[in-house]
């Protein structure tokens, strides 16, 4: 009985860790695809979402501890959406639809 309650207890803590993560990164990831939005004014639903994104960032982070870690988090999503606009394929001659007769 007491291993399947450590068990439970692990279940719980990673999938909380889970959920911190995820908060975290798809808040990060609205704030950066919104960040140059047109503002409509004092009612923009947008700058209250970012506002609130923000507020999840600075209530699920770790106080100084986190900052760091946090920046280099922030730095490598932004490099990885970099390279996600890249087309990384190689050119074939399927791709460029030639045909081959020989």
């Amino acid at each position: 009985m007491n291993q399947n309650h450590t068990n439970n207890q692990k279940f719980i803590a990673v999938m909380m860790s889970a959920v911190i993560v995820f908060v975290l990164l798809f808040s990060s990831l609205y704030i950066l695809k919104e960040a140059d939005h047109h503002c409509t004014g004092n009612d923009c639903a947008v700058c209250a979402c970012i506002q609130q994104c923000e507020n999840n960032i600075r209530l699920l982070s770790c106080g100084t501890a986190a900052k760091p870690l946090y920046n280099l988090f922030t730095i490598f999503i932004i490099f990885i959406l970099s390279f996600s606009t890249f087309n990384l394929s190689k050119t074939t001659p399927v791709t460029q639809k030639v045909r081959l007769d020989n």
